[in-house]
C-alpha cells in the first residue's frame, strides 16, 4: 500500500462520525449523535462497526390446542386454581406474538462481506448508554477463526468502534451485548466462552444477551464498514404479570424473585459456534430479583384494566436453547395490597393495608426458545373460608357503580373486604342489595360467576345453607347493640394482616323492596337488635336463606323463605365445585 493511500485511509477514518439509532424498544424514532472514535488493534487498514439494533422476533408463535388470549397470545399452559395458604392463584403461560414489531432492516453487511445475502429482520433500537463488545479473529484460508486479532468495547450513542487490521485479509468478527450499561469484561480467548446469567431488568444488571457474527475481507482502497449490525437474542424474556383484581385490592408492593433451581439458568456461551453450554440452575447469590420500582404498571383502559395498580409486569431474562424445560417458581417475601373497607359510622369507603408473606408460585413446565417473549400471567385470588364441603366468600358481593363498565356494558361485581356492623340502617351501601336480575347477566352467568376471574365463584345452593344449619361450630355474637353469626371454619383460615379475621361472619342487614329504599327487618345499634333478620339469595330465584336471632347459639335458625321478586337482599358467593 502506498503512502498516499495510507494517508487517505487515515484521514477518512480520522473524521468519521457514525449515526447510531437510539430509543426505547417500543419506539421507531432515530436520533443522530456525533460519537467519539475508539480504535483498537494493529494494521494498515481499519474496520468500522456500526450497531443498528436487536432482532425483535424470529417468527410467529406456533399454534396451540389451548387457544389464544384476548391479546392474541398463544397459550402454552393453564393451571387450575392453586392454594398457597391465605391466597389462591391461577396461571396462564403464553407466547407473545411480536412478528411485525419494530422496523425492517437488512443487517450485518459490508461490500466485502461473504456469504448469502442477509434477510430482512424486525429490529428494535438499542438505548443510548448500552454497552457492547467486538472481538475480531484472524482466520485460515477457509475463513475459520484462529486467534484473536483485537477486541474493544463500545457504548451506543457515545462511541464508535474501529479496529485496525491488515488490508486484503479475511477476518471473522463477533459482536455481543448484555443490553445494559455495565462494562463488559474482555473476552477470554482461552476459554472461548462468555458467561450469561439470568437476571431481572435493572439498567446495569440486565442480562438480555444478544449476539452477531460475520466475515469481512478488508480492502486497501475502500471503506471497511460493517453496517447495520443487528444482534440476535440468545435469551428468553419471561414477563411475569401479577394481577390483584381477584383480591379486590390494588397492588402497593411486590418484588418478585426467582431462586436457584426455580426455572432459570446460567450458562457459558461459546462465541465461535453460537451455543449455550454448561447449563446450571444454581444461581450466584441464590436468586434474581426485580423490585417494585422495576414494574411496568398497566394503565386503566389497557388490557382489560379498570382499576389502577391492579396489573404490574416484571421482566426476567434467562438463557434458553429451545430444548431445556423451565419449571418456573416466582417467589415474594411480602405482597402488599390496598383493599377497600366501608366505615360502619357513615358507609364511606377507606383504604385498608393488607400484607401477605413468604409466597411461592410454581408454574407449569414449558420449553423456552431464545429470542421469544413469554408472558407468565399470575392472577391472585382471595381465599375462601371452608366450612364442611363448601368454600364461602369472606364478605358479601357488591356492585362497583362508580367504576368502568365491562365490554358487555355492566358494572363489575366484587366481594367486600369485611362485614361491618353499621351504626344505622341509612348508611348501608345500596350497592350491596340485589334483586332477581342477577341470575342471567351475561351468557347465562349469574353475578357470582362474573366476579373476576370469571367462573371462580357461584351463587350458593339451598343445600349449601342447609349444611351450614347443620354445622355446629358457630355462635351468635353481640356487639354495639347489633348481632351477627360467627362460624368457625373447618379448615383454619388466615386473619390479620391479610384479612380482617379468620372467621366466616354473616352480618344481617335486612332487605329492601326498592333500590335505595327503606331497609326492613334491620335494627342496628339498637336495643331492638334481636328483631334484626338477615336474608341471603340462593341460586334458586325467589328463594332466600333467613338468619334470625336466638339466645341459644345452637338454635340459630336458618330457613328458606319465599318473598316477592322485588325483594333486594344481599348475596354471599361460594366457590364453584
Amino acid at each position: 500500500m502506498g503512502k498516499n493511500n495510507i494517508l487517505k485511509t487515515y484521514l477518512k477514518f480520522g473524521v468519521l462520525s457514525l449515526t447510531i439509532f437510539l430509543g426505547a424498544c417500543n419506539k421507531d424514532t432515530k436520533e443522530s449523535v456525533t460519537e467519539t472514535i475508539i480504535t483498537a488493534g494493529k494494521g494498515d487498514s481499519k474496520i468500522a462497526f456500526i450497531i443498528d439494533g436487536i432482532e425483535s422476533s424470529k417468527e410467529a408463535p406456533a399454534k396451540s390446542s389451548k387457544g389464544v388470549t384476548s391479546g392474541g397470545e398463544v397459550i402454552l399452559a393453564n393451571s387450575k386454581i392453586v392454594s398457597v395458604g391465605d391466597m389462591d392463584y391461577l396461571v396462564t403461560i403464553s407466547e407473545k406474538n411480536t412478528t411485525g414489531s419494530g422496523r425492517k432492516t437488512v443487517d450485518s453487511r459490508s461490500k466485502h462481506s461473504s456469504g448469502a445475502p442477509s434477510a430482512v429482520r424486525n429490529t428494535e433500537n438499542i438505548r443510548q448508554g448500552r454497552t457492547y463488545r467486538i472481538v475480531l479473529f484472524n482466520t485460515d484460508d477457509q475463513g475459520n477463526p484462529t486467534t484473536v486479532h483485537a477486541q474493544a468495547e463500545g457504548t451506543v450513542g457515545n462511541t464508535s468502534l474501529q479496529i485496525q487490521a491488515d488490508a486484503d485479509r479475511k477476518y471473522r468478527w463477533y459482536a455481543y451485548t448484555y443490553n445494559n450499561t455495565s462494562t463488559i469484561p474482555a473476552f477470554n480467548a482461552t476459554s472461548g466462552t462468555v458467561p450469561v446469567l439470568p437476571s431481572g431488568d435493572s439498567q446495569s444488571g440486565r442480562q438480555d444477551f444478544a449476539y452477531a457474527s460475520g466475515v469481512i475481507t478488508t480492502s486497501e482502497t475502500e471503506d471497511n464498514n460493517i453496517t447495520r449490525i443487528v444482534f440476535t437474542r440468545k435469551t428468553a424474556l419471561f414477563e411475569v404479570e401479577v394481577n390483584s383484581k381477584g383480591m379486590f385490592s390494588q397492588l402497593r408492593g411486590f418484588s418478585p424473585m426467582i431462586k436457584s433451581n426455580s426455572g432459570v439458568f446460567r450458562t457459558e456461551f461459546r462465541l465461535l459456534d453460537s451455543t449455550h453450554t454448561a447449563f446450571s440452575s444454581d444461581l450466584p447469590g441464590g436468586s434474581i430479583k426485580n423490585y417494585t420500582s422495576d414494574r411496568d404498571n398497566v394503565s386503566v383502559g389497557v388490557d382489560s384494566v379498570v382499576t389502577p395498580n391492579t396489573k404490574w409486569r416484571f421482566k426476567f431474562y434467562s438463557p434458553a436453547d429451545g430444548q431445556t424445560a423451565s419449571s418456573l417458581v416466582v417467589s415474594a417475601d411480602t405482597i402488599k395490597l390496598l383493599g377497600i373497607q366501608v366505615k360502619a359510622s357513615d358507609g364511606l369507603e377507606l383504604n385498608s393495608a393488607r400484607d401477605f408473606y413468604d409466597k411461592s408460585f410454581p408454574f407449569p413446565s414449558f420449553v423456552a426458545e431464545p429470542g421469544k417473549i413469554y408472558r407468565i400471567s399470575l392472577k391472585l385470588i382471595e381465599s375462601p373460608i371452608v366450612v364442611g364441603n363448601t368454600k364461602w366468600a369472606r364478605g358479601n358481593t357488591w356492585r362497583d357503580g362508580d367504576g368502568l363498565v365491562t365490554p358487555e356494558g355492566f358494572n363489575e361485581y366484587l366481594i367486600r373486604f369485611d362485614n361491618p356492623l353499621y351504626d344505622s340502617r341509612y348508611v348501608v351501601p345500596f350497592t350491596d342489595y340485589f334483586t332477581d336480575d342477577i341470575y342471567d347477566v351475561v351468557d347465562g352467568r349469574n353475578i357470582c360467576r362474573l366476579i373476576y376471574p370469571r367462573d371462580t365463584w357461584d351463587l350458593p345452593t339451598q343445600q349449601d345453607f342447609r349444611d351450614l344449619i347443620a354445622y355446629t361450630n358457630k355462635s351468635v355474637k353481640v356487639l354495639r347493640n347489633s348481632w351477627f353469626l360467627r362460624v368457625i371454619p373447618t379448615v383454619p383460615a388466615q386473619g390479620a394482616p391479610s384479612y380482617p379475621n379468620e372467621f366466616l361472619d354473616f352480618v344481617p342487614v335486612g332487605y329492601q323492596t326498592t333500590l335505595q329504599g327503606y331497609v326492613y327487618d334491620y335494627y342496628p345499634n339498637s336495643t331492638n337488635y334481636p328483631s334484626t333478620v338477615g336474608y341471603y339469595r340462593t341460586r334458586t330465584m325467589g328463594t332466600f336463606a333467613q338468619f334470625s336471632y336466638s339466645n341459644n347459639p345452637q338454635a340459630q335458625i336458618i330457613q328458606n323463605v319465599s318473598r316477592n321478586s322485588y325483594t333486594y337482599a344481599p348475596v354471599r358467593c361460594v366457590r364453584r365445585q
